[in-house]
């Protein structure tokens, strides 16, 4: 790992997170550091893809990571927002799926917080 490596939790391993695995895989400086998905097994299928790549079902972890530069939040509509304003309150970048939550609200609260 370089120093200039950005270090990516994927959030979600259903068939949008495989997309953005494929993707990192295809980048140069970007390390899939863990892989989170209630669906443990789903989620290690795609970490076997990567060196070093773990694997939680507690997205909470792979935010409080010091392990982790950045997000991506690949989730049902209803998660996007809690679990990106979890990953912006430890600090971290967020790469959130479309359309970013449920209520405007939500996402303009999330904007607040990267801010």
């Amino acid at each position: 790992m370089k120093k200039s490596d950005i270090r990516i939790a994927l959030v979600g391993a259903g068939g949008i997170g495989k997309r953005w695995a494929n993707a990192i895989q295809k980048t140069k400086s970007v390390i899939l550091s863990v892989i989170c998905d209630k669906d443990e097994g789903k989620a290690r299928g795609i970490a076997d893809l990567f060196k070093q790549c773990s694997v939680t079902d507690d997205w909470k972890k792979a935010a409080a990571s010091q392990n982790v530069d950045a997000v991506i939040v690949a989730l049902p509509h209803a998660l996007l927002a809690p679990v990106s304003q979890g990953f912006l309150k430890n600090k971290k970048h967020v790469l959130c799926e479309k359309p970013g939550g449920i209520m405007p609200e939500e996402i303009a609260g999330n904007i607040m917080l990267a801010k």
